[in-house]
């Protein structure tokens, strides 16, 4: 299930963010924004259970 994935691939992508510089990291920040976005949309609706400790 995506709820599942959804925290592993939000860690990597932060992980892309920090570890990437000029256009990749913009890239890494437009699938972070994506993943996040995705993360928003499944909580209200009860698909997708995230759990992400900051």
């Amino acid at each position: 299930m995506l709820g599942n994935l959804l925290p592993d691939l939000i860690r990597d992508a932060q992980l892309a963010v920090q570890g990437h510089e000029g256009a990749e990291r913009r890239q890494a920040q437009v699938i972070l924004a994506d993943l996040l976005g995705l993360a928003q949309m499944c909580r209200p609706a009860g698909l997708c259970i995230l759990v992400a400790g900051h």
